[in-house]
């Protein structure tokens, strides 16, 4: 067995290699690189080891490449194995036919096409001492060399070699990479800490900065502090434990703000309130709250002690006292309370003269004078007392009533309030305020709105003018005095109006409803209320839809909420009850254009409706009337047209005829005579039927019982039915116009037994009560539904109106199968008037 090739793999001495294919010569440094022994290359290349020469130099050819692969500084791991795996396909016998795979933990590096082969080699990569990966190279040819003994071997040595070079490559790359990340990860850290350090700086020099800003804003505060301090109208002062003034911003009375420190305060303070400022200082001390305490000092100021807890030098315990003069403030708040206490009392006064003696005694009470008078503006400008207090009754009856040029009226016309004395008022008034022992008074106006309408008079016997503070009192009371006087005028008014109203409005027959947007009832008339059936106390503040059924409560919701909408007066209209109301809505609108009321008057239309419908239903009836008659006229020229005239037209030709034949013919006169006698025969029976049509002449001949005996004869003897009569009138005539009714509507009647009823008898009964006649006609037809009666059929129609127009009623009396009754009742008392009256 030849040597294997980690044999010769160790240093030697320079040798000079001379291969056949001009492969370039090595040194030992070369030979020192690629671990090749100089005594088994001798060998090789001198003979002792011919056959394997070429895959010796090949071999040392990719030692040498791999070598200076290895030996560049800085080389990347993965581009390392790359070229590794394509340094060992070129060095292999067949590189066309050869693939070489290096796998490193999860990485592969691959140079050809690796695949299964028979022939391939693999040897184990180790990186300090651990296998992480493995070389394979595999072979798709047959082997040159495969009679050399040991070829084979030579190459598995030659992938060992490499891989143990590989194997120290990585571990120093990987070394090297874990060095550069670590200096990098140092340098990162470097810089972090750097910039820290910097941020650091940069902060510290900010609050070094703000502190020194913030310590010259604090020097200018406590500068502009002690500023106001010293110029602030309050007293401020710095105390101990004990109470001595440290500092004063002013001084109190005589003593000076310099006087004062080292002096106690609490001397300054009455009893009472000495003590209630003691502990008020102890607990602010101890306990290092805000205390507030009340106190009047020696100078009869009252004083509001604000104590604020300090922390004095040396480590003793010192307290900010500020004192407020509050003297004034409380004067205002007891004549606020006063003015309050009048405003209340004023709004629940209904009586002028009640709400003025209030408050008179409201301005004695608020600035102490002795008196006090209002008098009123009259009408001619003069004055009129009307409420005094303080004074005597020999003093009003001098000063009760001043004219319109007095001074005092001149002086109360006036804007502002006046201070005079007796001598100003002129004679007889001086002397009668002297004798009440005034020495001053005071005037004031009051006003309301822009309009004089009293003043209020003060007066004092021992002060000649009203203190100062007292002065916006009186003012004020004067304004309560004005706005009182007006409130209680315009109520009396409004009370007068509201009765006024309430009498206009309840004197009509009109529902008369003021409601909200939402149905609430306001107010309303006792017509409205009485329509609903309650009464108006119970009605205001429920809602109106509530007194309504639901649907017609529905109803007027929806036009309700139409109004709101459009902003529209409605007129609607609605029954209930029998009764039809019509209703006009109207809108009310407040100051912005807004709905915000409704005004409903509502009337009961129910009469004018029955009025109108009948006079419709007149108005109908008197244009079928007219209808009938025009037809009535149109028959009877059509009759007198198409009978009467023809035969007396053929009986005058006839005529004609037989004049003409007196000569030329004389024996046709005779014949035509004849036949012009029967022609005329004929047309003479023709009027007559019409006229008994029209009104039968037995009527007026015979009266209306053998009218009615004559058309049931005629009716019997034509024999299409068999008429019954019954009258039994006591009265032997009537009115011609109520006889020619009763006979039109018997004929009527008739008329229509014959075309509907198909009933063999009718009867017709004539008979007279004590007030009224009443005929019935009576068939045993078939009957009918009077609603299935069209409205342009005028038969039963006209019976209805016959009678109503003449005072009496008719009615119909009929179903399916029952056969029909006709009533009518009219009265006798029209009979016998028209009677009268033609008499």
């Amino acid at each position: 067995m030849p040597a294997s090739f980690a044999e010769v793999l160790l240093p030697v001495e320079p040798v000079r290699l001379e291969p056949a294919n001009d492969r370039r010569s090595m040194t030992s440094q070369e030979n020192r690189e690629v671990g090749l022994e100089p005594t088994r290359a001798r060998a090789l290349f001198r003979g002792q080891l011919p056959r394997d020469r070429e895959s010796c130099l090949r071999q040392l050819s990719c030692f040498y490449e791999i070598s200076e692969l290895i030996a560049e500084h800085g080389a990347e791991l993965g581009a390392v194995l790359q070229g590794a795996a394509e340094i060992l396909q070129r060095s292999w016998q067949d590189p066309q036919r050869t693939a070489v795979r290096i796998v490193l933990r999860d990485r592969q590096f691959t140079a050809g096409c690796f695949g299964e082969t028979p022939r391939k080699w693999s040897v184990p990569l180790r990186v300090r001492n651990e296998r992480s990966g493995t070389i394979e190279v595999c072979c798709g040819g047959a082997y040159a060399d495969a009679r050399q003994p040991g070829a084979e071997d030579q190459e598995q040595s030659l992938l060992e070699s490499v891989a143990l070079r590989l194997g120290k490559t990585i571990e120093r790359i990987e070394a090297e990479e874990a060095l550069r990340a670590a200096h990098e990860n140092l340098e990162q850290r470097i810089r972090q800490r750097t910039a820290k350090l910097a941020e650091a700086n940069a902060a510290l020099r900010d609050q070094i900065d703000r502190h020194r800003r913030t310590e010259r804003a604090l020097a200018r505060s406590e500068s502009k502090l002690r500023r106001l301090i010293l110029n602030m109208p309050d007293f401020v002062v710095v105390v101990d434990r004990e109470g001595i003034i440290q500092f004063a911003n002013r001084g109190i009375g005589p003593m000076s703000a310099e006087q004062l420190v080292g002096d106690s305060g609490f001397r300054f303070m009455v009893p009472g309130s000495r003590e209630r400022c003691e502990q008020a200082l102890q607990r602010a001390v101890e306990t290092g709250q805000v205390q507030n305490v009340e106190c009047l000092d020696v100078f009869g100021i009252v004083l509001q002690c604000r104590v604020v807890p300090l922390e004095g030098g040396e480590g003793r315990e010192q307290a900010m006292v500020i004192c407020t003069d509050v003297t004034e403030h409380q004067r205002n708040e007891e004549l606020l309370r006063q003015q309050r206490d009048l405003s209340v009392a004023l709004n629940s006064i209904t009586d002028l003269y009640q709400a003025l003696d209030r408050c008179c005694q409201a301005a004695l009470e608020a600035i102490g004078m002795d008196a006090a008078g209002i008098y009123l503006v009259q009408q001619d400008g003069g004055l009129e007392l009307v409420v005094h207090r303080g004074v005597s009754e020999k003093f009003v009856e001098v000063v009760g009533h001043f004219a319109p040029d007095a001074p005092l009226v001149r002086m109360a016309r006036g804007s502002h309030a006046l201070f005079f004395g007796p001598d100003d008022l002129g004679e007889p008034v001086a002397t009668a305020v002297a004798a009440e022992g005034i020495r001053g008074a005071a005037v004031v106006p009051i006003h309301h709105d822009g309009q004089w309408l009293a003043c209020l008079v003060l007066a004092s016997r021992t002060l000649e003018q009203i203190p100062a503070p007292a002065r916006r009192a009186v003012e004020a009371i004067a304004a309560s005095v004005g706005g009182a006087i007006a409130r209680i005028r315009a109520e009396e008014a409004l009370r007068q109006s509201e009765e006024t109203w309430r009498a206009l409005v309840n004197a009509p027959t009109e529902s008369a409803l003021l409601i909200e947007t939402d149905g609430t009832i306001v107010t309303l008339n006792e017509t409205a209320a009485r329509r609903l059936g309650h009464d108006p106390s119970e009605m205001i503040g429920r809602c109106l839809y509530d007194f309504f059924p639901e649907p017609l409560a529905q109803s007027r919701r929806a036009v309700n909420e139409r109004v709101i909408r459009s902003g529209r007066a409605v007129r609607a209209e609605d029954n209930r009850d029998g009764r039809t109301y019509e209703a006009h809505i109207y809108p009310v609108y407040d100051a912005e254009g807004r709905v915000i009321r409704l005004a409903i008057y509502a009337q009961d239309v129910t009469e004018q409706r029955r009025a109108q419908d009948k006079l419709w239903a007149e108005q109908q009836l008197l244009r079928r009337l007219f209808e009938l008659q025009e037809k009535e006229r149109k028959l009877v020229s059509h009759e007198i047209h198409d009978g009467f005239v023809q035969e007396v037209v053929g009986a005058q030709m006839l005529l004609d005829a037989a004049v003409a034949a007196l000569e030329s013919r004389p024996e046709d006169v005779p014949g035509h005579l004849r036949g012009a006698r029967e022609m005329l025969a004929r047309g003479l029976a023709e009027a007559r039927r019409m006229i008994s049509e029209l009104r039968p002449l037995i009527i007026d001949e015979g009266g209306l019982v053998e009218a009615i005996n004559y058309l049931a004869a005629r009716e019997n003897e034509m024999g299409r039915i068999h008429v019954d009569v019954d009258c039994r009138l006591q009265l032997e005539r009537i009115d011609p116009i109520f006889e020619g009714t009763i006979f039109r509507i018997i004929q009527e009647s008739l008329n229509n037994a014959k075309r509907h009823s198909h009933s063999p008898r009718v009867t017709i009964r004539l008979e007279e009560t004590d007030d009224q006649t009443r005929l019935e006609v009576a068939d045993q037809g078939v009957g009918f539904r009077l609603e299935e009666i069209p409205e342009d059929r005028f038969g039963i129609r006209g019976i209805l109106e016959r009678s109503r127009l003449f005072g009496g009623r008719a009615t119909i009396h009929t179903a399916p199968g029952q056969g029909t009754r006709v009533i009518v009742q009219l009265p006798l008392a029209e009979m016998t008037q028209a009677d009268l009256c033609d008499e």
